[in-house]
């Protein structure tokens, strides 16, 4: 037997029928590394394995007691390797009268296949944590993972998805149903894209509006590449990701970056790229137009004695005014302050004015915002070609016309004459050159004093 068993990685043992060990193999100590002496004679009652739960315990007394066969049965044994553990199965025999003789069996270590095991239950537990952790993850991050195979014309979607989408959990789905979700020219789109992939293994990155099965219109980034195996092309797989929150917030940006968040009305900034666009149209179509760059007058005194509030009101209501008398074609703004801008074209820079000047009548407005107040309004214009051909120029011009008019009499409406141009450049002069003389000390102050002829004595001051 013990030829037979040299090779084997089990050995054999048996017992009287007192239950001690009187045979283990000689492969025994290869296995073991344990002195075969230490065990021989031991019963098995004494090597109940340590390890053992205490109904495991009893339930092997019972077998032997019994005399019953056994299968299976691993235990731990601890030496100065560590702890290792064996497994063993044996059977009763008897004599021809049938009495019980004792034991027989074999055994093996079988401590790496339980090292094995333990290693794939961590494995195991570690893999259901990650796969709920990835879930709580695509739920807070609005992500999913997907996989297309063509031959089966199946999609494959982590859970997240078919919450996305309001499709049942674990539904199958085809490449048709899953583009069924976007528009018609969205999912070509995405068609094409998946197909490029599929042709050229060219990764893509998409962002789609898509319509919720709640009727909301949303978007989803879609991120995607093909997985090859021996050069052929298998499936393509990426993630998808709901953006609607971010291509809201870019969208606001983009809005408030060109549009005055009180009135609702462009900015100055945009109002100029859009006049240089409609100059450039207007030009090519031989037709003219007028600017009109118009403010209140006396507007401080507005927010000074009624507050902020009511005078932020007052803006509103213009602008509401220029949004209700816009005409197709025009162009409207508020390019600064209690300041607006208005562009209207027609065939002649005279019938522009003149429909400009029969829109900002009446200059004088009244208004109740639970005060009675009454504002008046000043404009000045400048016509496209004759005053300008460019936004800038038309704009500076229209803004001398303004200045003229509120120089005056206010409440009236200037166009732009070249004079303006002049006196403005004169008006600059003078005043470098009076700063400029200040300091090199070319100008000198004489102060004439007051006398009362009276008394040829300088006035007692009453401060």
């Amino acid at each position: 037997m013990d030829d037979v068993l040299s090779c084997a990685e089990f050995w054999a043992w048996a017992t009287d029928k007192d239950l001690r060990v009187t045979y283990l193999s000689a492969n025994f100590e290869r296995i073991t590394s344990l002195p075969a002496d230490d065990f021989v004679g031991l019963s098995r009652y004494d090597m109940i394995p340590a390890g053992m739960t205490d109904a495991m315990a009893r339930r092997h007394r019972h077998e032997l007691e019994k005399r019953l066969p056994f299968v299976g049965l691993r235990y731990e044994f601890n030496d100065i390797r560590g702890t290792r553990c064996f497994e063993t199965s044996g059977t009763p025999t008897f004599d021809r009268r049938g009495r019980f003789r004792g034991y027989q069996g074999i055994a093996r270590d079988v401590t790496e296949e339980v090292r094995d095991q333990e290693r794939l239950e961590e494995l195991g537990r570690e893999q259901r944590i990650l796969n709920v952790l990835f879930n709580h993850v695509e739920r807070m991050a609005n992500i999913g993972a997907w996989r297309y195979d063509p031959e089966q014309d199946v999609l494959t979607w982590s859970e997240q998805l078919y919450r996305l989408y309001g499709i049942p959990l674990g539904a199958r789905v085809t490449l048709k149903e899953g583009l069924s979700v976007f528009a018609p020219d969205v999912a070509k789109v995405l068609q094409a894209a998946i197909d490029e992939a599929m042709g050229g293994e060219r990764a893509f990155d998409l962002t789609l509006p898509f319509l919720s099965t709640r009727g909301e219109e949303r978007y989803v980034r879609v991120l995607g590449e093909c997985e090859r195996r021996n050069g052929k092309p298998v499936s393509v797989f990426g993630t998808i990701q709901d953006v609607t929150s971010e291509k809201r917030r870019e969208e606001e940006r983009q809005r408030l970056a060109v549009s005055d968040p009180l009135t609702g009305l462009g900015n100055r900034n945009a109002f100029r790229m859009e006049l240089a666009e409609a100059l450039k149209k207007l030009g090519a179509r031989k037709r003219e137009a007028a600017l009109c760059i118009f403010d209140l007058d006396a507007f401080k005194d507005i927010n000074d004695f009624f507050g902020h509030d009511i005078g932020d009101k007052v803006l509103r209501e213009v602008a509401d005014w220029l949004r209700n008398t816009a005409e197709p074609g025009d162009l409207t703004a508020r390019s600064g302050g209690d300041e607006f801008a208005l562009l209207t074209s027609a065939a002649t820079a005279a019938e522009a004015e003149e429909a400009l000047r029969r829109r900002l009548q009446p200059l004088v407005r009244r208004s109740d915002f639970g005060h009675s107040i009454t504002y008046s309004l000043s404009a000045g214009i400048a016509v496209f070609p004759d005053d300008g051909t460019t936004a800038e120029d038309l704009l500076r011009h229209a803004d001398l016309a303004l200045y003229e008019a509120k120089r005056g009499r206010r409440s009236t409406i200037e166009r732009y004459e070249p004079q303006l141009l002049r006196e403005a450049q004169n008006r600059f002069r003078l005043l470098a050159d009076f700063r400029e003389g200040l300091a090199s000390g070319e100008i000198e102050a004489f102060y004439q004093p007051l006398v009362e002829f009276s008394s040829n004595q300088l006035p007692v001051s009453r401060r």
